[in-house]
């Protein structure tokens, strides 16, 4: 595990997902089958909407393994999959059943009864691995472990036995559930008023302020999604599927924030959408609540039903693992890199657990090949940068990620508005955000391209609940693509030999110091400024990382550069060691050798010292086994959980002249026994953990020579917290300076055993008898760069400054006597990672990089006598007329496979559709939500009437469409036909036919779907009359200038590529032509293959049905400037204004007002109150004052009270 040990008694349970579901396969193209990894995969909303956003006829295969460290998620999860496949083989729709199952914390009798059964009925098909793999769900639903089956098995266990309390039983759990229920609503629910499930409304998140507040209030009153008068009536019972968790006090322990609405989309809700009714949609709180859960149960039934179609025609496979995210992905990379067989352990599984963790599921069998896949085409990780590390989840996912351009890893990360805004991703990657992004061989695609198709104008609302827009506490959920910076370029793809760097060893190894230096800058006991880096420490940085973080991120870099690294790791060790000086906490240096040895980054274990060993025989790594007697814990049992925060035990070795942490330890209750050869040991687990009595065993490794001394008292062994400000302000007088909670003698044999093997776990990450995950490449020196190679160099911030490459012509030939002859060397940008060099009159020669470059900032060297030339270019920034710049959405022939690089494939026949006949909301979101492509400085550039560049005119162009298409234009109706025309290049060049205003689920932002009509030659010719009359009909002129034009036709096939239900034929245009086909005048960008492949909405328009033959769909999206590359503030505060001038409000309070006006004005009850948790107690529902329409009151009497105080305001 690559996270320190917390101490997990404020712990909360996340039966349902926080967030709306998420198309997982949104960058793959439809065709090609989909090996997904899911960490921390909570509830399957974003499997079954995944599945559902992909069309079963089209038959790919999408295989899904999933990783929870809860097994009570899974347990859920497996439950609800195993009733949806009943469903499918009965015929039966229990949809309602099942939804009151998973999101009910009160249940009817027929679903308890339900639960209780289909419980009972797993755990007689799941007593072992086998019987479970042959049973009627063993085809879909597969366990990677055993012992993720034994774990899921107790939760079905506890879930069944309800059924067989006794009346005193049921009572005692009946009260529990409804104690903890209650606690948890008075002490954060009833306290705090919520608005982030405004998410779930995406660009109408401000028309939902209210709602979402008052879905949250309902839900935690009554104990039914949205407090749903119909499923009130009934519902008095406790759902075992939120009564058990993990929890460390077995009380109800769900998250105060849990709200099943949340994990669908009510975007729906909030405004007119094409549908069966015709009622309007509402504009109360309550109505619009009712609505959403309408809408929520109604997108749960099509998932299902597309879940049973896609296990019917076997194109799904899920996969379960409980354990340790981290820990399961370098299992992964061992499994895949070596041969080892089922039962080897790859260490401990999860934390506070004695499970080893093994790959021993029946998928996983044999040496060479296991069925299930090792490397994955989609790596989803949620939230799980926020919880360890954005660096620790990179560095782990990405050597599982699959080498394809369409390849991606997901992360969402809540990153902090304010004026530095834009340097956020540096600061959590420990680095400048460039030169870490060339380390990993993976970057933010919004960092490489500088536009994104999902929307954050809606986190706008989050930011709101904060003291100010720009408040350090405001923060961004920021759901962030990551992909190989290379493979976006065919040309560079094609010509890069390898992505891999040569470093310079001495500026390598002061870069990787001062990422060291960051990363534990929280250790430092004050805040203190290199000039070197310009990098201020604080004692408050985050506490994620231990230095088996910082070893495996050691790891791959070797893995990465090409550098002689034996002297760049001694290097940085000299480096890192100077700095105890400054007050960098100096104890962890061993615990940093400890770790470079056992992944692997150094041959052998650095910082020996000779002398005697007090224990004779040992390795050069030992196991020390620590119990903690447990009265000595009671420090945090009787704390308040609310005010733990977040610590994290670590473990030290103490002499009278060292102090030496470790922070990768393994804490578990129980008894631990030593092995009879005294190389092992074995703890007996007490699973009921801080509840129960037993003692602490505390387990960790350590270099054996730190145990060399004199005398074995002289040793101490102790149990800390982990020195950071958080536990210092708490503990400091309780514990002493060095935060000790225990400590023993190393000869205090009742309390320290030393061991040679830990638990049945090897001492290696990579163990000795296997073969190495990389081969080093040493370079003769770095001055002479191979052909082939790219060279980095670095600034004295420890920034990427420039690549660079180097032909040589040693070998005579006509360059050689160019070069000689003082010929002139030339250099042009080919593609955005690419650069052409020639000698005048020679042949050119093309030079790749593995990042885009910008050859606007670039050095030549020449050499003639020594004939030979060096190319220095510069990193591209995203902003720069150069690197993706040049070609924004790329469109790859991968073997074939045309793919969209940077934007998302989009199902618009499943997509809502707004209704643009009906009185609509459109003018109180539709312009503010499609400003939100202007970042700060591309607003200031249109607003001062500057030169735009392609990206910002066709920014403009793409508004106008959409708000013309919406009525926003001046005719004040929706219009249909657009013209893109260049006056002085051709004039006329297509038209484009709009069909539909959608909505785009999964990236929260509207679609224009439409038809574009290449005014080719044969076109022009064939139909001019109709052509005509379409211009006489009326239509909307879009002038474009040459560049701008360039730039539609060659986004084209992007934009039609990414919804197409068509396939590509052997005959296809882009085979021969490339990507686009052409953009001269009077030919067409796009290939033949989707020609003439039209909805019912086209034929439906008789001017249009003529073109038919020669027209493409296509999705048109707007291009979001992107927050963590430019600052977009001003957007969003302008956004709001806008809000609240269509509101009649003026001012920030105005709007805290709009927001928390959900309360009786007279008694201050809140609108879904209820007295107790009694079922069938009444809602409250407020109603507004008739004369003013503001004041809120909860009945008569209450506004006959308050009328002396309300009539001088009311108006």
């Amino acid at each position: 595990m690559l996270h320190p040990a917390y101490i997990n008694l404020n712990y909360f349970f996340y039966p349902t997902g926080t967030t709306p579901a998420t198309c997982l396969t949104q960058d793959l193209p439809p065709e090609r089958p989909a090996n997904i990894l899911v960490l921390n995969c909570g509830d399957p909303r974003n499997i079954l909407f995944t599945l559902y956003n992909s069309d079963p006829d089209c038959s790919r295969v999408v295989d899904f393994t999933c990783c929870e460290s809860e097994p009570a998620v899974l347990a859920r999860n497996v439950l609800l999959f195993s009733l949806i496949i009943d469903d499918r083989n009965t015929g039966q729709d229990n949809s309602n059943l099942h939804w009151n199952i998973f999101y009910h914390l009160l249940l009817d009798e027929p679903s308890l009864q339900l639960l209780q059964r289909q419980s009972k009925k797993l755990l007689e098909i799941s007593m072992d691995e086998t019987l479970w793999r042959h049973s009627g769900y063993g085809n879909v639903l597969r366990m990677v472990s055993k012992d993720t089956l034994q774990q899921l098995r107790n939760f079905w266990t506890k879930y069944a036995d309800t059924a067989n309390y006794s009346e005193g039983q049921m009572k005692s759990y009946e009260a529990q559930y409804k104690e903890g229920w209650e606690r948890i609503r008075r002490n954060y629910v009833g306290t705090t008023r919520v608005i982030s499930g405004c998410r779930t409304a995406g660009p109408l998140w401000m028309e939902s302020t209210r709602a979402s507040d008052l879905s949250l209030k309902r839900y935690w009153k009554t104990g039914v999604a949205g407090g749903d008068e119909g499923d009130l009536t009934c519902a008095k019972h406790a759902n075992p599927a939120f009564a058990f968790s993990s929890a460390p006090h077995g009380a109800f322990s769900v998250h105060y924030g849990t709200d099943p609405l949340l994990g669908f989309h009510s975007v729906t809700s909030y405004t007119n959408v094409v549908t069966a009714s015709k009622a309007p949609t509402p504009e109360e709180p309550e109505g619009q609540v009712n609505r959403v859960v309408l809408s929520a149960k109604a997108q749960f039934s099509s998932w299902c039903e597309s879940f049973k179609a896609h296990t019917a025609a076997n194109l799904v496979s899920i996969r379960f693992f409980c354990g340790e995210a981290t820990s399961f992905c370098l299992a992964l990379q061992e499994r895949n890199a070596m041969e080892i067989l089922r039962d080897f352990a790859f260490g401990f599984g999860q934390p506070w657990r004695t499970t080893l963790l093994k790959l021993d599921g029946s998928d996983y069998d044999g040496p060479a090949s296991p069925s299930a896949p090792l490397t994955f085409d989609v790596i989803d990780t949620a939230g799980l940068s926020d919880q360890i590390g954005l660096l620790s989840i990179l560095v782990c996912t990405a050597p599982l990620l699959i080498k394809k351009p369409s390849s991606v890893i997901y992360t969402e990360t809540l990153l902090h508005s304010s004026e530095e805004e834009t340097s956020e991703l540096s600061k959590i990657l420990f680095g400048d955000l460039t030169t870490v992004t060339v380390l990993l061989n993976l970057a933010p695609l919004g960092h490489l391209t500088a536009i994104a198709s999902q929307a954050s104008f809606h986190e706008a609302g989050i930011l709101l609940s904060g003291s100010s827009p720009n408040s350090r506490d405001s923060l961004l959920h920021t759901r962030i693509p990551w992909k190989e910076p290379v493979l976006g370029d065919p040309l560079a793809a094609k010509y890069l030999l390898s992505s891999k760097c040569v470093f310079a060893d001495t500026e390598l190894a002061a870069l990787l110091s001062d990422i060291y230096l960051r990363m534990f800058s929280h250790e430092a006991n004050s805040p203190l400024t290199y000039p070197e880096t310009g990098f201020t420490r604080s004692t408050s940085g985050p506490k994620h990382f231990t230095r088996a973080t910082f070893a495996a991120f050691l790891r791959y870099v070797k893995g990465r550069a090409i550098c002689n690294w034996a002297k760049v790791l001694d290097a940085m060790i000299v480096k890192i060691c100077s700095y105890k000086s400054a007050e960098l906490e100096p104890n962890g240096i061993q615990d940093l050798f400890l770790h470079s040895y056992l992944f692997g980054v150094s041959e052998d274990l650095r910082g020996r010292r000779k002398g005697h060993s007090i224990l004779s025989g040992l390795p050069e790594i030992t196991c020390i086994v620590l119990t903690v007697p447990r009265k000595t814990l009671t420090l945090f049992t009787r704390m308040n959980r609310r005010d733990m925060g977040m610590l994290a035990f670590c473990a030290s070795v103490r002499s009278q002249d060292a102090h030496h942490t470790f922070a990768s330890v393994q804490p578990i209750f129980g008894k631990a026994a030593l092995s009879k050869d005294r190389r092992s040991f074995t703890i007996q687990e007490d699973l009921r953990g801080w509840t129960g009595i037993s003692d602490m065993v505390v387990s960790f490794w350590v270099p054996s020579h730190i145990l060399y001394s004199e005398t074995e008292s002289s040793l101490k062994v102790c149990l800390e917290l982990v020195n950071a400000s958080q536990a210092i302000s708490i503990f400091s007088i309780a514990l002493g300076p060095q935060l000790t909670i225990f400590e023993a003698s190393l000869s205090d044999s009742a309390h320290v055993t030393v061991c040679t093997e830990r638990s049945g776990i090897k001492s290696r990450v990579i163990p000795e008898e296997l073969v190495p995950l990389v081969e080093q490449v040493i370079p003769p020196s770095y001055a002479g760069l191979r052909v082939g190679q790219v060279g980095v160099t670095l600034s004295s911030m420890n920034e990427i400054d420039k690549f660079k490459v180097r032909l040589d012509y040693h070998n005579g030939g006509k360059e050689h006597a160019a070069l000689k002859l003082g010929s002139s060397v030339d250099i042009k940008q080919d593609s955005p990672c690419t650069v052409l060099l020639g000698i005048s009159g020679c042949k050119k020669h093309r030079l790749a990089f593995p990042y885009p470059v910008n050859t606007l900032v670039h050095t030549l060297r020449v050499s003639r006598k020594a004939a030979w030339i060096e190319l220095l270019v510069s990193p591209s920034v995203a902003t720069d007329i150069a690197g993706y710049s040049l070609h924004t959405l790329p469109v790859i022939n991968d073997n074939a496979c045309y793919l969209v690089w940077n934007i998302p494939y989009i199902p618009l026949n499943t997509l809502p559709v707004l209704d643009t006949s009906r009185t609509n909301n459109f003018d109180r979101w539709v312009n503010q939500h499609v400003s939100n492509m202007w970042s700060d400085r591309e607003r200031k550039i249109r607003n001062d009437g500057e030169q735009m560049d392609v990206k910002m005119e066709l920014k403009e162009s793409i508004q106008t469409i959409f708000l013309q298409a919406a009525g926003l234009g001046p005719s004040g109706k929706p219009e249909r036909v657009f013209s893109l025309c260049a006056p002085e290049h051709g004039g006329n060049h297509m038209l484009i036919f709009v069909a539909d205003l959608r909505l785009d689920l999964s990236s929260q932002t509207a679609v224009v779907d439409a038809y574009v009509l290449p005014l080719t030659e044969e076109v022009i010719a064939r139909y001019p009359r109709r052509i005509s009359r379409i211009y006489r009909d009326g239509i909307v002129n879009i002038r474009i200038g040459e560049g701008e034009l360039t730039g539609w036709k060659d986004m084209m096939p992007a934009i039609a590529e990414r919804c197409r239900t068509w396939k590509h034929t052997p005959a296809c245009e882009y085979r021969v032509s490339g990507i686009p086909v052409s953009i001269a005048m009077g030919q067409s960008p796009l290939c033949s293959c989707g020609l003439g492949v039209v909805g019912d909405e086209f034929v439906k328009q008789k001017e249009w049905e003529p073109f038919r033959k020669h027209v493409t769909r296509i999705a048109l999206s707007p291009l979001f400037a992107v927050s963590y590359i430019e600052r977009t503030t001003t957007g969003m505060v302008k956004g709001l204004n806008f809000f609240l001038d269509a509101q009649e409000l003026t001012t920030r309070e105005s709007f805290t007002n709009l927001v928390q006006d959900n309360v009786c004005q007279n008694c201050g009850l809140e609108a879904g109150g209820a007295v107790g948790l009694a079922v069938g107690s009444p809602v409250v529902m407020l109603t507004k004052c008739n004369r003013c329409k503001t004041a809120m009151y909860c009945s008569q009497a209450c506004q006959k009270q308050d009328w002396k105080k309300h009539r001088a305001e009311c108006l």
